[in-house]
């Protein structure tokens, strides 16, 4: 049987405007999150972009593993004297 002689402590509340402030920095919060993951999915969308355009460009100039495109566009041929035993 449940003691009733204890009182029960009276609920307290926020006012509205603090209940609201709450919500609204829950929602900045899942805000953020969502541009957070659409950034990121712009980037690996461009790093597949350069990797398909760098891929075509070794196939149309017929480059190997071994070969290379420097920054001012230049072929460099057998640029690369080892490859990893991961990229054969």
């Amino acid at each position: 049987m449940p003691d009733t002689t204890e009182k029960e402590k009276p609920v307290e509340n926020l006012t509205e405007v603090e209940r609201l402030s709450l919500e609204i920095t829950k929602l900045h919060i899942k805000l953020a999150q969502a541009n957070a993951e659409a950034t990121l999915a712009r980037t690996e969308f461009a790093t597949l972009n350069h990797r398909y355009l760098v891929l075509q460009l070794y196939h149309k100039y017929g480059l190997t593993e071994a070969d290379g495109i420097n920054e001012q566009g230049q072929i460099l041929r057998d640029y690369v004297k080892e490859i990893p035993d991961g990229h054969k």
